[in-house]
């Protein structure tokens, strides 16, 4: 039984559906913990990343990271918590949990933790991120870009050393961290309501 199902059956039926941002530098193994969350724990997934692939296949750039980099900073314009407020706007409708994948700014942190997104930033040591981005063919150069270098710096209200264990161990990880952000959402849902509006994600996109 997953956290998600035990929780349901204690009776907490009226809670929202609990939403949660994994923010991290690259090569920290966001997308293969984004897939469990998928897969373990019937999480919608959203990626930011997406947004930036649309903009570069609008403009017949090549997806490689600088070219999504640019993309992502087009995309966002003067605002920089704007893909943010995009994803909002398209999960509004939504019914289950939702895990929001690819946070890079401080800006995109602020703006989902002040509608009560639970955060949760994964990392990774230097040498296991270096073998994966070597492995997806992405050179350093790349890394200086201001979306990695908030990247290993956001807040969140929790964490995932993804150190490249074997999937059971980080499974059992991802488990445990899914049950902390059930209980943070529970206390919150007892505050008023942070989550936006339609008409009120609209107007910030």
């Amino acid at each position: 039984m997953s956290p998600l199902q035990a929780v349901r059956g204690k009776g907490a039926r009226a809670l929202r559906p609990v939403w949660v941002y994994l923010g991290g530098p690259a090569g920290s193994g966001k997308t293969e913990i984004a897939g469990i969350l998928a897969e373990d724990h019937g999480f919608h997934r959203f990626s930011l990343g997406d947004l930036c692939r649309v903009e570069c296949r609008q403009r017949g750039w090549p997806e490689d990271r600088v070219h999504l980099q640019a993309a992502g900073d087009a995309r966002r314009g003067s605002n920089p918590a704007r893909l943010a407020a995009i994803a909002c706007w398209k999960l509004l409708a939504v019914p289950g949990p939702v895990v929001v994948e690819g946070v890079r700014l401080f800006a995109e942190a602020a703006y989902l933790a002040q509608r009560g997104v639970i955060g949760i930033a994964v990392d990774a040591p230097a040498a296991v991120r270096a073998q994966r981005l070597r492995a997806r063919d992405h050179y350093v150069g790349t890394l200086d870009h201001q979306t990695e270098r908030e990247a290993s710096d956001l807040w969140a209200d929790l964490a995932i050393n993804n150190a490249g264990s074997d999937r059971a161990a980080l499974a059992q990880e991802v488990r445990i961290t899914v049950a902390r952000a059930i209980l943070l959402h529970a206390e919150r849902e007892t505050r008023p309501s942070r989550r936006p509006t339609r008409d009120a994600v609209s107007l910030e996109r």
